[in-house]
């Protein structure tokens, strides 16, 4: 039987860096966040009343059992990250796709309800406005993409 192989690789961000502040420790603006949902900071939930992702295992409409990943560096960093600049969903691969598209007509959302992959969130971000250029932007997701290829 073959054998799969792939390489795992990690690329820093290609963000432009920031100039330097008085304070070096915390040289950013805010906190842009783009990627599926370990970074999803509660979209599903208000799109359906927190039914989905379920409570428990999940919590206060996350794809975690309480903060993320991000939330957590925004607090120890004290950079800031607010609602409207994660742009993070549940579900999200890297391309053109979000798995929970084949339950929208179960979750009762219109056709209308964007369900963005990372590309959508980024491509809505940027037709938004200009970039910050004094902002972290974080892109995180893939998971899925693994599981899928696994699969």
């Amino acid at each position: 039987m073959p054998t799969r192989r792939f390489r795992l690789s990690t690329v820093p961000a290609l963000a432009p860096a920031p100039q330097a502040k008085a304070d070096p420790m915390l040289p950013y603006s805010r906190f842009a966040v783009f990627g599926d949902g370990l970074s999803d900071q509660s979209r599903w939930g208000p799109l359906t009343d927190l039914r989905y992702p379920p409570s428990p295992p999940f919590a206060g409409g996350r794809w975690t059992g309480g903060p993320t990943w991000v939330e957590h560096l925004s607090a120890l960093s004290g950079v800031p990250l607010a609602a409207e600049d994660n742009h993070a969903m549940g579900g999200a691969i890297t391309g053109w796709w979000n798995i929970n598209e084949p339950l929208r007509a179960a979750l009762g959302l219109a056709p209308d309800v964007p369900l963005p992959d990372l590309r959508g969130q980024v491509e809505a971000a940027l037709a938004s406005g200009p970039a910050d250029p004094e902002a972290l932007y974080i892109l995180w997701a893939g998971g899925r993409d693994i599981g899928n290829w696994l699969d």
